[in-house]
């Protein structure tokens, strides 16, 4: 179950930061549904490979982005078109993140395991905390 979750979140920021570069959601979806069975079949090794991939192109897009407050129109298949912007996208991301971290952590604890530190200003004070612009 708990790789089922991190399969989903991989997959939904995938398709997120898609329509964040410009592809519209349908076209985003659709790259994410192509890519399910191999990130579903994946080690959690090469998972986490994956996620670095796309934390690196997260990364790359905010550092170039001049008007988080820019306007886009969403085309969303199930909720219909949505003026929207960058940082709410962004926020959305997050947010989702980290609700499915708790859901993982909840996991983590019913099985008896400590499970780890999911707090933002734990992520803070890492050695790994890259700072932008």
């Amino acid at each position: 179950m708990i790789s089922k979750v991190l399969s989903h979140l991989y997959l939904v920021e995938y398709g997120w930061l898609n329509t964040l570069e410009g592809q519209s959601m349908n076209e985003a979806l659709q790259s994410s549904v192509q890519l399910q069975e191999k990130i579903e079949k994946l080690p959690i090794e090469d998972l986490e490979t994956e996620f670095h991939t796309l934390t690196s192109r997260f990364k790359s897009f905010l550092n170039i982005q001049e008007d988080m407050e820019k306007r886009i129109m969403l085309d969303n298949p199930w909720a219909g078109l949505r003026e929207t912007s960058i940082s709410e996208m962004v926020l959305h991301v997050v947010n989702h993140g980290t609700y499915h971290r708790g859901n993982i952590s909840a996991m983590l604890h019913q099985l008896d395991d400590s499970s780890v530190m999911t707090d933002y200003a734990y992520y803070w004070y890492s050695e790994n905390v890259i700072h932008y612009k």
